[in-house]
């Protein structure tokens, strides 16, 4: 689920609710996924942290292999860039979604309905 997709159930559950069902509805959905986008990002670090730890050390312990030490050094030189590019994606996201919920706290029902209707157009 992404953020078009969380923002697009609001908008649905909103004209079965009616009144405050938008905002509220939005509000608590940007939340899960914003909970959910944090969990995500802090498991991606942390299993590129112990990867980068584990190849690290079998090269030091293993000094004698150089194919293999060479072999690692490039694994690790990519699965850190990759790991780096899919967090930063992950934290992008998560920074997008805690600023619509800080423009959403004490926005009217109106300005949210305009809000999230023109986010839905850009995304």
């Amino acid at each position: 689920m992404n953020l078009k997709e969380v923002l697009n159930a609001a908008v649905e559950s909103s004209d079965k609710g009616g009144g405050h069902a938008l905002s509220l509805g939005a509000i608590d959905g940007l939340k899960a996924y914003r909970r959910r986008q944090f969990t995500i990002f802090v498991i991606v670090e942390t299993a590129l942290v112990v990867a980068i730890c584990l190849l690290a050390t079998y090269i030091v312990l293993h000094p004698g292999q150089t194919a293999v030490a060479k072999t690692l050094t490039g694994v690790i030189g990519v699965s850190t860039g990759g790991g780096i590019e899919v967090a930063r994606r992950i934290w992008k996201e998560w920074a997008r979604t805690d600023l619509i919920l800080l423009l959403l706290a004490e926005a009217s029902e109106a300005q949210v309905k305009g809000l999230i209707d023109r986010l839905l157009k850009l995304l």
